[in-house]
C-alpha cells in the first residue's frame, strides 16, 4: 500500500443512514477540500493518516473489527492502547462509545484515522475510570480486519388478518414454528430480538451486542413474556405491541423474536466412548493444539440436565475464555482430550460436576450433565493475517 500526504485524502462526510459505506466514502472523496481535519454532522472530527481502500469492506454496526489504537486525553495522557504490547483489540461496533461507532464505519482494513471525539459522543458528564467528566478524547486507530456480524433483519409489519392473538390480546405472526417443546416460566432461553416502531424505525437490536439469556418469567419487557412461553427452540415470532397505556410506551412497536435456545442432542447409549469416569462423543475432530492445565482457551458450549433443560450456554454471544483447571473437573478433563477445532459432547457424572451440593436453581444436587463443547482456540485469541 502506498501512502500519500493525508491532506489530499481528507474528507468532509455527513453520516446518512440511507447510504452504503462505499457510497459514503466516494461521496466524501468528491467533497474533499484538502483540509487536514474533517467533521461529521454529529460533531466527530477526524484526520486520515492512511486512506480507506476503495471497494474494501467497511464495518457496520453489528460487525466486529480488529484494530490497533491509542487513546489519549487532551493533555496527552494515554488511558488505553494496544501498541505497548503489540496485541490488537477485537471490538464490537454498536457496543462502543458513539464517536467510535460512527468513526470506525468510515474505515476499511488498512486505513488509519485520528479521531477527536467530543464529550457528547463519548462519556459525557459522567466520565469513567481514567477519563474525567466532559473530556474530549483522541483516538489514533488502525483497522486490521472486519468480521461480519449477524446483521439486522428487515422490518415487516404484522398483518392483522393473518395474525394470532395471545390471551392478553397481543397480535403475533409465526415466521418459523421451531421444533421441540416451548419453555417453562423458569427455563433458560436465549433470544435474538429486533425492535422497531410501528413506522419501521429501528429502536434496538440484539445484533449490536449479543443475544439475551434469560427466563420467560424474567424477560425485561413483561408484555412479551407470554409470547416467549409459546416459542420452541428455533422459533421466530413477529409481535405487535400496541401503545395503549403508559406502561407499554417503551415496549410498543413491532418485535421480531428468535429463539436460538440449543436443544440437547439425541444421544444413544452405545454412542458414548469412555475415558475414566467421563463419557464422551466426538462430533468433529480438530487438528490444532491440545491444551494443558492452566492454559487459556476459548470455547463455545451448551450444558443440559438429562431432562433436556438447558443450564447454561454461550450460544448467541462471544467466545468464552477461561483457563483449563478453573472449570468443573469433567470439563477440565474433557478439554485436555480435545484438539483446537474439535467439537465433543461429555456426559459428566455428579462427582465430576457439582456433586451433592448442586448449583443454584438450575442444577440440583446429584445432577448428571451433558455439555457440548467447541474448542475454538488454545491460548489467548489473536488476530491472524
Amino acid at each position: 500500500m502506498f501512502v500519500i500526504d493525508a491532506a489530499l485524502f481528507t474528507f468532509l462526510l455527513c453520516i446518512c443512514s440511507n447510504q452504503s459505506a462505499p457510497a459514503k466514502l466516494h461521496a466524501a472523496e468528491e467533497a474533499a477540500r484538502g483540509t487536514a481535519e474533517s467533521c461529521t454532522a454529529s460533531g466527530l472530527k477526524y484526520s486520515i493518516l492512511a486512506p480507506p481502500v476503495r471497494d474494501a469492506t467497511h464495518p457496520g454496526l453489528t460487525d466486529c473489527v480488529w484494530v490497533h489504537f491509542t487513546a489519549t486525553l487532551e493533555n496527552g495522557t494515554v488511558f488505553q492502547t494496544s501498541r505497548v504490547d503489540g496485541i490488537p483489540y477485537k471490538l464490537r461496533l454498536g457496543a462502543l462509545i458513539a464517536g467510535l461507532n460512527e468513526g470506525l464505519q468510515l474505515m476499511t482494513p488498512g486505513a488509519r484515522f485520528r479521531f477527536v471525539i467530543p464529550p457528547s459522543l463519548s462519556y459525557g458528564s459522567l466520565g469513567r475510570p481514567g477519563v474525567p467528566p466532559n473530556a474530549t478524547l483522541y483516538y489514533d486507530v488502525e483497522m486490521l480486519q472486519v468480521i461480519p456480524g449477524r446483521g439486522i433483519p428487515e422490518f415487516v409489519p404484522v398483518e392483522a388478518a393473518s395474525a394470532r392473538r395471545t390471551s392478553a390480546g397481543l397480535q403475533y405472526l409465526i415466521l418459523n414454528p421451531g421444533s421441540g417443546m416451548p419453555p417453562k416460566p423458569d427455563s433458560l432461553v436465549i433470544l435474538h430480538y429486533t425492535h422497531w416502531t410501528h413506522q419501521g424505525q429501528l429502536r434496538d437490536c440484539s445484533a449490536f451486542v449479543e443475544a439475551v439469556k434469560t427466563t420467560p418469567r424474567e424477560f425485561l419487557h413483561s408484555c412479551l413474556r407470554e409470547v416467549v412461553l409459546l416459542m420452541p427452540p428455533q422459533a421466530v415470532f413477529l409481535v405487535d405491541v400496541p401503545n395503549e397505556d403508559h406502561s407499554r410506551t417503551e415496549s410498543s412497536g413491532i418485535w421480531r423474536l428468535e429463539s436460538i435456545t440449543p436443544r440437547i442432542g439425541d444421544f444413544k447409549d452405545d454412542a458414548w466412548l469412555t475415558k475414566g469416569h467421563l463419557k464422551y462423543v466426538v462430533h468433529r475432530e480438530g487438528s490444532g493444539m491440545t491444551p494443558t492445565t492452566n492454559e487459556p482457551v476459548g470455547v463455545h458450549f451448551s450444558g443440559w440436565r438429562l431432562t433436556g433443560e438447558l443450564v447454561d450456554s454461550t450460544i448467541g454471544g462471544d467466545t468464552f475464555t477461561c483457563s483449563v483447571g478453573t472449570l468443573i473437573p469433567g470439563l477440565n478433563q474433557g478439554l485436555q482430550m480435545m484438539k483446537e477445532g474439535s467439537i465433543y459432547s461429555f456426559l459428566i457424572p455428579p462427582e465430576l460436576a457439582y456433586g451433592e451440593h448442586g448449583r443454584g436453581r438450575r442444577i440440583p444436587p446429584g445432577a448428571e450433565l451433558i455439555f457440548t463443547v467447541e474448542l475454538v482456540h488454545v491460548g489467548l485469541e489473536e488476530w491472524k493475517e
